[in-house]
């Protein structure tokens, strides 16, 4: 049976609820891509990974709603202990 196709426009999904993440890992893109999420889902913490930690800055990526920055050098532990420590209720690793 085939499928009836849709009017231009109408989203097939809209009386569905929206599931938002827990949390977001972005990686690259920096402090413009964190300002774009931060601002679609504010209370989802986001951590950025990076090889350019130095550079973005702490005041930056604090302004722009990251939680956390992990240095693509330091590896999944780090990674995996912040993802942990924000899901458990941390508002913020120190960056």
């Amino acid at each position: 049976m085939q499928e009836q196709p849709q009017e231009p426009g109408t989203n097939p999904h809209a009386n569905q609820s929206i599931r938002r993440p827990r949390i977001l890992v972005t990686d690259d893109g920096g402090a413009e891509a964190a300002s774009i999420l931060n601002q679609t889902m504010p209370k989802t913490p986001i951590v950025l990974l990076t090889l350019y930690k130095d550079v973005l800055g702490s005041a930056l990526a604090s302004a722009v709603g990251v939680k956390a920055i992990i240095d693509k050098t330091d590896g999944l532990d780090k990674l995996v202990a912040c993802v942990r420590s924000l899901l458990d209720g941390c508002k913020t690793i120190p960056l």
